[in-house]
């Protein structure tokens, strides 16, 4: 074994070395330093003769002749035979398209198994170009998956220059997979982190961790994750446990939508609008609806009202709550005289169709308005 190993290795060596004759000898017949037409004995470094190199220089793309095409696929061929020993190879040209290109029907294409550093490493200093290109024909299939065992990182992409670190596409399937078992799974660093799009879903993010509070696994800061039951989690600081901010869940409001200017969808009084809807005081404990359907969005969960009490009897109170549950037992707003006019903002929570009700105190009787300052979905 260890001589066939000292065999592949010299094999792999004098491979390299005629890759980098080749590339010398194209870059002096572009520059002219050799004639083009030296005749048939003239002889460059690799045995061929100069005239010939000159017309694959001509009749190929430049940066790719016939030559290093064959090197490059015999160098792919000691690879794939060193691959048992741990041998490396690094093919480098002058202005190739890619260091080397890897076809075949095997699974995966190209592998990198790191013991003690990296896996695979794809660097490029070239504007529109690729560190790494992975791409994949068969439906279902990932075109690039990392596995990290260890406390690290699966994949990890930086971005300098108006570049991407990462770039993944898939017309069928998953474009980027990466899991780690204890680390991270995908660091993506530059102006833009992660860009994501996709006809179903731009951006999944798996059930990967337990309820806050029932774990101390470590979180770094600026995670968002999903727990396992189905809330969405952002990590403010790092640690220990971390510390968390809930985003949203399922039985939780999301976002504040504020409305450009405060909007008055309720008025008792006859004559102000907003018209054609119930008027008249409230009074002895009576009930009244208030729709504000037509002012939010489908899905809002709770809106932030201002309420104002107007032409007041004595004393009493009104209590603002869900349109379809029953009074809770609560007050929204209090008053102790006659004739008061006084206001109070709150938010209420909203039933699927838009609606909070309004309870009069018994034994009271008013008049009230509600102004619509923004709403919750």
């Amino acid at each position: 074994m260890a001589g066939h190993e000292h065999d592949l290795r010299a094999e792999v060596h004098e491979l390299r070395a005629a890759v980098a004759r080749l590339d010398a000898e194209v870059r002096r017949l572009r520059d002219g330093q050799v004639p083009v037409g030296g005749g048939r004995d003239a002889e460059v470094p690799d045995g061929r003769p100069a005239a010939e190199t000159a017309r694959i220089h001509e009749t190929e793309p430049a940066g790719h002749p016939l030559a290093r095409r064959e090197l490059l696929r015999k160098a792919g061929m000691a690879v794939a035979a060193t691959g048992a020993a741990g041998l490396a190879l690094e093919v480098a040209g002058a202005e190739p398209a890619s260091a080397a290109t890897v076809y075949g029907s095997g699974n995966p294409g190209v592998r990198g198994d790191g013991l003690g550093g990296d896996g695979v490493q794809g660097n490029t200093d070239h504007a529109g170009s690729s560190g790494v290109y992975a791409n994949t024909a068969t439906v279902g299939a990932v075109g690039l998956t990392a596995r990290h065992l260890a406390n690290g990182t699966a994949i990890e992409a930086f971005s300098q220059g108006g570049g991407r670190g990462v770039t993944a596409h898939a017309v069928d399937g998953y474009a980027l997979e990466a899991q780690a078992t204890t680390g991270v799974g995908l660091v993506a660093s530059g102006r833009v982190g992660i860009i994501t799009s996709g006809t179903q879903s731009g951006l999944t993010l798996a059930q990967t961790m337990a309820p806050p509070g029932t774990t101390s696994d470590w979180h770094a800061a600026g995670e968002v994750c999903r727990d396992s039951n189905g809330s969405l989690w952002y990590t403010v600081t790092a640690g220990s446990p971390p510390t968390w901010r809930k985003l949203a869940g399922t039985g939780t409001a999301g976002a504040l939508h504020v409305l450009t200017t405060t909007t008055r969808i309720y008025d008792s009084r006859p004559g102000f609008p907003p018209l054609f809807l119930t008027k008249g005081v409230l009074a002895d404990g009576a009930e009244r609806v208030i729709d504000c359907s037509g002012y939010v969005e489908l899905g809002t969960t709770a809106v932030v009202v201002n309420l104002t009490v107007t032409e007041t009897s004595s004393a009493g109170w009104l209590a603002m709550y869900k349109g379809d549950i029953a009074w809770p037992g609560t007050s929204s707003i209090n008053w102790g005289a006659p004739g008061t006019t006084i206001a109070n903002g709150a938010m209420v929570p909203v039933d699927a169709l838009g609606r909070f009700k309004v309870k009069c105190a018994p034994g009271a009787s008013t008049h009230f308005l509600v102004d619509l300052v923004g709403y919750c979905r």
